[in-house]
């Protein structure tokens, strides 16, 4: 018994002495067994809290939305991009920076099949999931990314004529419904499908959402200035415009949900 008290004793002799912070005390009891002064360990325990907080700031700073993203700031960039980005994807030349700068915020996609192709759509961009590859397990799918081919007959509402700040929103809101797309099973899938189809309620719901999710990423000036764009600069129809406000954010709903955040 004296035995295990001794060393019980040696134990918390060398406890309290080299590892104080773990004893719940007073500061001042630990005086006589510090080697240095208490201000100096004041100072340092300072310094180690401004410097996490200056990087903490840092990171947050870098996740800030950008209001306006130009192909100048990624002047030497487009390799790196595509090395780091471009796994997988088969992207149209014409859009290709502005392809890989949206990517850059959807990590989950990178491993992907994704193709940028034209084609006879109603809008000015879709997306969707190849056909054949529903049936494939998730990191298996193909998802196509579609540019309306009909480019006379939009002028200013094709994509070549948009500004690259809006490009960058648009694409980025495209790779949003692939995000969404690929959390989902075959008949979750159907149901997106047949439920976007059939009911415009669904239809400004599911889109509104993806807005927000394109926001979250860091794109919520440039789906501004691209919905901006379409509705004051680009000549679209009266019916069309009544169409994109009803169930898309407006640039005034979507400035609101850009500042709140």
């Amino acid at each position: 018994m004296a035995l295990q008290c001794k060393l019980w004793w040696k134990r918390e002799s060398l406890r309290k002495k080299w590892f104080p912070f773990l004893v719940f005390r007073p500061l001042t009891s630990y005086l006589p067994i510090m080697t240095r002064p208490v201000h100096v360990y004041l100072i340092s325990l300072s310094l180690t809290l401004t410097i996490f907080l200056l990087f903490a700031y840092s990171a947050s700073q870098a996740q800030l939305p950008c209001k306006t993203i130009s192909e100048a700031m990624y002047t030497g960039q487009l390799e790196q991009l595509k090395t780091e980005f471009g796994k997988n994807k088969s992207l149209q030349e014409d859009f290709e920076l502005a392809l890989l700068i949206s990517l850059s915020k959807y990590p989950e996609l990178k491993e992907l099949r994704i193709e940028v192709v034209y084609g006879k759509i109603k809008t000015t961009m879709a997306a969707r999931p190849k056909l054949g590859s529903v049936f494939r397990r998730k990191a298996k799918r193909r998802y196509k990314v579609v540019i309306n081919s009909k480019e006379e007959k939009l002028q200013k509402a094709a994509l070549k004529n948009v500004p690259f700040n809006a490009q960058v929103g648009v694409l980025a809101h495209e790779f949003a419904h692939i995000r969404l797309y690929n959390t989902k099973n075959l008949f979750g899938l159907i149901g997106v499908g047949i439920s976007y189809s059939v009911s415009k309620r669904f239809r400004e719901k599911f889109e509104k959402e993806n807005d927000r999710e394109t926001i979250s990423r860091g794109f919520g000036w440039q789906v501004y200035h691209f919905t901006s764009y379409i509705l004051n600069e680009a000549g679209v129809s009266e019916k069309y415009k009544k169409y994109k406000e009803r169930i898309y954010y407006t640039p005034d709903e979507l400035e609101e949900i850009i500042n709140a955040d």
